[in-house]
């Protein structure tokens, strides 16, 4: 089971390792605007935030 969970957390890191890229991506054939890009790093704040306040600061953070 720990060989499981830790293959899945390979995954994820790899998989948030793409996400830097298809942002780029997106700039580059004009489907993501500036003020798009600022209204999702907007929203991942507020929400960031609001798991804080509700006590799940710790996991949002990243710190288990």
């Amino acid at each position: 089971m720990w060989a499981q969970v830790q293959e899945s957390r390979a995954k994820v890191v790899l998989a948030e390792a793409e996400v830097p890229l298809a942002i780029a991506e997106a700039f580059r054939t004009g489907k993501l605007g500036l003020l798009d890009y600022y209204e999702l790093n907007n929203v991942q704040a507020d929400t960031k935030m609001r798991s804080a306040i509700a006590g799940e600061g710790a996991v949002a953070a990243g710190r288990n």
